[in-house]
């Protein structure tokens, strides 16, 4: 999300995408990367989370319920801004 201030706050100043690399800019490709990485991260987490409800330590949940919240809020928020769009 900081990245993608960064980015707003970037063009607003100067007026200019920066450079540009297939008809996007580069830092906005960048930010999509990212984007992905944290969306294969929430994966992760939902199968950690799936497999340690079977063992059944309260621990296990709330150490992977802060991750999946933050991810079940970023997830909307990257589709909404069109960080996951192709």
């Amino acid at each position: 999300m900081l990245g993608f201030l960064g980015y707003l706050g970037l063009v607003a100043m100067t007026l200019a995408p920066g450079p540009v690399l297939g008809n996007r800019p580069v830092l906005w490709l960048v930010l999509q990367l990212l984007a992905a990485g944290t969306a294969l991260t929430t994966a992760a987490t939902a199968l950690g989370w799936w497999r340690a409800r079977a063992s059944a330590t309260g621990r296990t949940h709330a150490r992977l319920g802060l991750p999946g919240l933050a991810s079940a809020v970023f997830v909307p928020w990257a589709l909404f801004w069109g960080l996951m769009t192709p």
